[in-house]
């Protein structure tokens, strides 16, 4: 997905895809049937305006959802991006450090069988303008031990990243999780350009 949106900038469609300008990024199963063998990937970039929050829009599509707060604090030494070029041995180490974290951190906040979830990413310099997107892997292993616990499904309904303004302590990165619950028969597209 990362070589589209760098695509994007690439083709004047914005001035840069970090934070500044990309404030948040929303990954989503399309539920229409394809044909076997074929994939296909939309991008949609929706306009904000100066006081949109994209946290609230998206909310706003779920109203009366459940909702739990899942806060994972990672050391320098575990921490695990997209960018980092590891072998295998170091990065199922630092997977299963931060998927023994977050197991404590899940506790027993069960979220049920339809769920999206939004990702802030806090870094320790709080102006960093990095992609939190790159902590994918990070977040998958925090998603994998609410999955291991049987506390939420496989595959969430929606996946949203954003920058934590807030950062986090000094030679830690943090994954502050807003998990929700969802309408099995969410139709997301709709209703985020609804």
């Amino acid at each position: 997905m990362k070589p589209l949106i760098d695509a994007g900038t690439d083709e004047g469609l914005w001035p840069d895809d970090d934070p500044a300008h990309r404030v948040m990024t929303c990954y989503l199963r399309d539920p229409r049937p394809l044909p076997g063998g074929h994939a296909t990937i939309n991008i949609w970039v929706v306009p904000l305006g100066e006081y949109d929050d994209p946290t609230l829009r998206l909310l706003r599509c779920v109203p009366g959802a459940q909702a739990a707060l899942v806060s994972v604090s990672i050391p320098d030494s575990d921490w695990l991006t997209s960018n980092m070029r590891e072998s295998d041995a170091v990065r199922k180490r630092k997977q299963t450090a931060i998927m023994r974290r977050a197991a404590k951190a899940w506790g027993d906040k069960a979220m049920g069988g339809h769920m999206g979830v939004i990702c802030n990413v806090g870094y320790p310099d709080p102006h960093y303008l990095g992609d939190p997107d790159n902590t994918a892997e990070s977040l998958t292993a925090v998603l994998g031990a609410g999955v291991a616990l049987d506390l939420m499904p496989a595959v969430p309904q929606i996946v949203a990243f954003r920058i934590d303004p807030r950062g986090s302590e000094p030679h830690t990165h943090d994954l502050n999780l807003l998990c929700f619950t969802c309408p099995p028969d969410m139709f997301w597209p709709q209703a985020l350009l609804g």
